[in-house]
This record gives C-alpha cells, sequence and structure tokens, in this order.
C-alpha cells in the first residue's frame, strides 16, 4: 500500500528532506527519486517546491561540479 502525503504534510516532509542533505542542498533528481512514490499527481512535488519558495524557506540553486554539469536543485534558506 502506497501513503500519498497531504499537501501541508508533504511539504513538510519535503523541506525536511532538503533540510538533512548535505549542505541543505537536495538536486532536483534526488527529490524526485525520493518522493515519486507519494505522489497521486506528477505536479505535487512542483507544487510543493514552489509554496515552500513563496514561503521563504527554500530558494533554487545551483550546485556546482568539478568534473561535469553543474546540478540543480534546491537548498533551505539559512534562517528557516
Amino acid at each position: 500500500m502506497r501513503n500519498y502525503y497531504e499537501f501541508p504534510k508533504f511539504c513538510e516532509r519535503v523541506f525536511e528532506f532538503i533540510k538533512m542533505q548535505a549542505g541543505g542542498f537536495s538536486s532536483n533528481r534526488d527529490l524526485g527519486r525520493a518522493f515519486r512514490r507519494n505522489m497521486k499527481f506528477g505536479n505535487e512535488l512542483e507544487r510543493v517546491l514552489e509554496q515552500l519558495r513563496k514561503e521563504g524557506l527554500i530558494v533554487r540553486d545551483v550546485r556546482p561540479s568539478r568534473s561535469g554539469p553543474s546540478v540543480e536543485g534546491c537548498r533551505v534558506v539559512k534562517d528557516a
């Protein structure tokens, strides 16, 4: 049985996941992989990330790579 999160709880889970990652940064790929089984529809993760940005908890960021392309994702705001 799959567990689908209600929107406020989903926001909380995604924020905690990003916060626990190294440096408070999570790539879009890692977020998609971590939460793909908890979505009823494909656009819920994007809605959650947009809500967290509006609340000022996360910002979009790009992590440079030494050997490959840069990685796009989200970073926790230091004050959050």
